[in-house]
């Protein structure tokens, strides 16, 4: 939206008239409209008028969509959803009249009360859903459902009533590509499903995602991804399981943290089948009685609307202060076929669009309806890799537009996709660990190094070496976007080894943590959540194994945990640590370190555990040996009580030596060093083998360690001297 935004609507102000309607006092504005109080002169009632600024109006295809869409959601009949009295153009601007409701929104009143009671929470959640439902059943989709569109009545001697607003801009299931083909996303980072993120169909299903991320928010004070930058919240919906509720709610029940975890799956199909499913089975795990009020239950049908096209490079505002537009996208920014997990990559790069595609530089047009004017290519550009984009976000009135530039990538089965990254110029030693922060991957070379990369085009950065880091055989690498932490199993002032902390923006050293005081004795794996850096020492003789807890923000020793045997890999996920030991797998509790559980025997399937990874309610452990042929196995653990959910072996999963794993909360990635090397992709939801990737084409050579971002999967092949990429799906 331009600066001159408040200019243009100078006209109108307390005492304007438009369209019938007498303007009281604005009551709310943002980057893309303003809302008053007005007086309907026709009927004598206060309604909530929003008005648009005038660049929408100017939009042919948003003005019919905007209007059409309005209509649509006035005629859906549920006592939540916000009566809409009346949706048109005049005086050169869009505007919409609402009910009026004095009581505010959701927003407030979390904002005075804070977290919420279980039943006080249902009582919000269960009518939202019912609106919801009645508006997927009617084929339109919200796509920006938030505590600040929930709104809240508060009639004099009644209780207060719920309504859900701004439909007005959602994305109409049934609509026609000229009504939605604007290829923007619209909605807002915190509340977002992966879907809606990636510019693919979206449904029910993908309101039903932010409604659970609202549930959260409101047992909880806090969003489920809350981050300091936009970039980093849409990525975490990407990849990341949302924090669980005992770390800020340990009164609730262990139940409400799964049907929250299952609302929020990244895939739609995990999800419940409706909005009311979800909120009654919410009520349940709070151990409350079903909601009176939501009527019959609905059918789960999920109308998909049009699926975007795949968007192109970005020039973006000026982001830095520069005063030259900000280039997010660059030469690998390139548009490929739609895709979704599990199936092969079908759409425009298959089809005519693709053919007539000149394959030239685009040409750029404005789009003025979000916060700052940014600048899209119109034509696409074909390659067989794309790559994530994440704008600015403007935020307005009841709507906070982000665009996104997510090009997706081709099915991790196809080996034409890897990407192999080797040679002198990549700094190499014998890569053994890896992190990646988002942005940047961050390769730990036994020899001596760390490299990082590019995430978005695999060049590399930089690589760091020398004494003043000191680097001496790197076991283990942690990154957080702010601070990346390495293992050095030598060196140290008594020889015991070291950490070494960088500043991941600039690879700069910042210290290197060693001698006595800090227990290190051999140490080996590493994580951090932010605000605490994990290590575990495999130990030497006098002194024994032990895991030592490091304070993120200045490297200072906080303690030192015993009773560990032959640890080799850490996860951490919200307040607990959980720590493979050879054969058998520690929990700690991160706030204090004390020891939750020890778990081993026979029926865990623990031999060799080589590598762990933590996602919502699982824990996934590699076992480098044992299994049922012999050839390794993975153990599937609830993160709750510890239990064994299942042990994956036997020559169908492709097993033998399994040494890394990674989980990005709907997959599971096991590097496999066997055999010439390979990866295993599990289904996160059951553990079924979804493929089995090894071949020349694909690089591997002892893949030692593997990560996921969201987009890409990346290996360190050890002996190969190399890291593959992989598009993820």
């Amino acid at each position: 939206m331009s600066e001159d935004f408040p200019a243009q609507l100078a006209g109108f102000r307390a005492g304007s008239l438009m369209a019938g309607y007498r303007l009281e006092a604005q009551i709310g504005a943002g980057g893309m409209a303003v809302v008053f109080r007005a007086l309907d002169e026709r009927l004598g009632r206060l309604v909530a008028l929003k008005i648009l600024a005038p660049a929408l109006a100017a939009d042919a295809s948003f003005r019919r969509r905007f209007i059409a869409e309005s209509r649509a959601a006035a005629a859906v009949d549920d006592p939540h959803i916000i009566p809409v009295y009346e949706a048109g153009e005049a005086a050169g601007v869009l505007f919409i009249a609402m009910r009026f409701v004095r009581g505010g929104d959701l927003r407030q009143v979390l904002e005075r009360e804070g977290p919420m009671p279980p039943g006080r929470v249902a009582a919000f959640v269960a009518p939202v859903a019912s609106a919801l439902d009645a508006a997927h059943r009617a084929g339109l989709v919200h796509r920006d459902v938030k505590p600040a569109n929930i709104l809240v009545d508060v009639p004099q001697d009644r209780p207060e009533h719920v309504y859900l607003s701004d439909f007005g801009v959602s994305k109409g299931a049934i609509s026609s590509v000229s009504l939605t083909g604007t290829g923007h996303f619209v909605g807002t980072p915190d509340y977002s499903a992966p879907e809606q993120i990636q510019g693919r169909a979206v449904d029910g299903r993908t309101d039903q995602y932010a409604l659970a991320c609202v549930a959260y928010q409101l047992l909880t004070g806090a969003t489920p991804f809350g981050r300091d930058q936009g970039m980093a919240v849409l990525l975490a919906h990407l990849s990341e399981p949302p924090p669980p509720l005992s770390s800020r709610r340990p009164d609730l029940p262990g139940e409400a943290a799964e049907v929250l975890a299952r609302g929020m799956a990244k895939v739609p199909e995990k999800r419940y089948g409706s909005c009311r499913d979800f909120a009654e089975a919410l009520r349940e795990a709070l151990g409350l009685t079903p909601y009176p009020s939501l009527g019959p239950a609905p059918v789960a049908v999920h109308p998909q609307t049009q699926t975007a096209a795949p968007r192109p490079e970005l020039v973006g505002p000026d982001l830095a202060g520069t005063g030259k537009a900000a280039v997010l996208g660059g030469p690998e920014a390139t548009a490929t076929a739609d895709w979704a997990p599990g199936r092969e990559a079908t759409g425009p790069a298959d089809g005519p669009a693709a053919a007539n595609d000149p394959g030239v530089g685009p040409a750029f047009t404005a789009v003025p309806f979000l916060g700052q004017d940014a600048i899209i290519p119109a034509g696409r550009r074909k390659a067989r890799k794309a790559w994530a984009l994440i704008a600015a976000a403007a935020v307005a009135v009841g709507l906070t537009a982000t665009v996104i530039n997510l090009n997706r990538a081709p099915p991790l089965g196809d080996a034409d996709a890897a990407r192999v990254y080797s040679g002198v110029s990549y700094g190499f030693g014998n890569p053994d660990a890896i992190a990646v922060d988002g942005s940047h991957v961050w390769v730990a070379s036994l020899g001596g190094s760390v490299t990082e990369l590019n995430a978005a085009n695999g060049s590399r950065v930089r690589t760091l070496s020398g004494g003043s880091y000191g680097f001496s055989s790197p076991e283990g690498i942690a990154a957080d976007g702010t601070h990346v932490w390495v293992t050095n199993l030598g060196g140290g002032a008594n020889g015991n080894g070291s950490v070494t902390e960088l500043n991941a923006s600039n690879g700069g050293w910042v210290r290197t943590l060693s001698g006595g005081s800090y227990g290190f004795n051999g140490p080996w794996g590493i994580a951090t959540d932010g605000t605490h850096v994990w290590v575990d020492n495999y130990g030497r003789a006098s002194t024994g194994d032990s895991v030592t807890e490091l304070n993120a923000s200045n490297g200072s020793w906080v303690r030192t945990l015993h009773g560990v045997k032959a640890p080799y890999s850490l996860a951490v996920q919200g307040g607990h640590v959980w720590v493979a030991n050879g054969d058998s797998v520690t929990e700690l509790n991160a706030d204090n370190g004390s020891r939750i559980r020890t778990l081993s025997g026979a029926s865990y399937g623990f031999n060799g555990t080589q590598a762990i990874a933590v996602s919502g309610t699982r824990v996934w452990v590699a076992n480098y040996g044992g299994g049922a042929d012999g050839n390794g196995s993975v153990t599937e653990l609830n993160a709750s009580n510890g239990t064994v959910v299942q042990i994956l072996s036997n020559a169908s999963y492709g097993f033998d030596s399994p040494q890394g794993i990674t989980v990005d909360g709907a997959h599971v990635w096991i590097a496999d060093g066997g055999s010439g090397g390979s990866v295993t992709e599990l289904n996160a939801g059951n553990g079924s083998r979804m493929r089995t990737l090894s071949g020349a084409g694909y690089g591997f050579a002892d893949p030692w360690a593997i990560a996921v971002d969201g987009a890409h999967v990346w290996v360190a092949n050890h002996q190969g001297n190399s890291v593959t990429e992989l598009p993820t799906g």
